[in-house]
C-alpha cells in the first residue's frame, strides 16, 4: 500500500518542519505576558543563553541532524520518528493555543 521508505522520509521532513514551527510558536508564546517555558531543560538553557540563543542551538541541532540523516538516506525507525512527529504536533498545537488564548 505505502512504501515504508517514503513514509519514513515524509515523517522525517514533517518533524523538521514541526521543529521550525515549534521554534516560531515558542518564541511568540514566550513574548506574551504571563507565559513561561514549561520544559525544565529548555528553561535551563534559556536562563543561560537567552530565548533566541536557546531556540537556535536546540532547534538547529535537531534540524541539522534530521536533515543530514534524511538527505543521506539514513532512515529513522518508525518507533522513533512516529512518536517525535506526534510529540512536536502536540507542542505546536499547545503553543498556538497559548498564543491565541492570551491574545483574546
Amino acid at each position: 500500500m505505502f512504501d515504508p521508505i517514503t513514509v519514513l522520509t515524509a515523517l522525517a521532513w514533517l518533524v523538521i518542519i514541526l521543529n521550525v514551527a515549534d521554534a516560531v510558536t515558542t518564541y511568540m508564546a514566550l513574548q506574551q505576558k504571563g507565559t513561561a517555558e514549561g520544559n525544565p531543560i529548555m528553561k535551563f538553557f534559556m536562563d543561560r543563553l537567552g530565548l533566541i540563543g536557546t531556540l537556535i542551538l536546540t532547534k538547529g541541532v535537531v534540524i541539522c541532524a534530521l536533515t543530514w540523516l534524511t538527505l543521506n538516506n539514513m532512515l529513522i525507525p518508525i518507533w522513533i520518528i512516529g512518536p517525535l512527529a506526534a510529540f512536536y504536533t502536540w507542542v505546536v498545537v499547545n503553543n498556538s493555543r497559548i498564543i491565541w488564548k492570551n491574545r483574546a
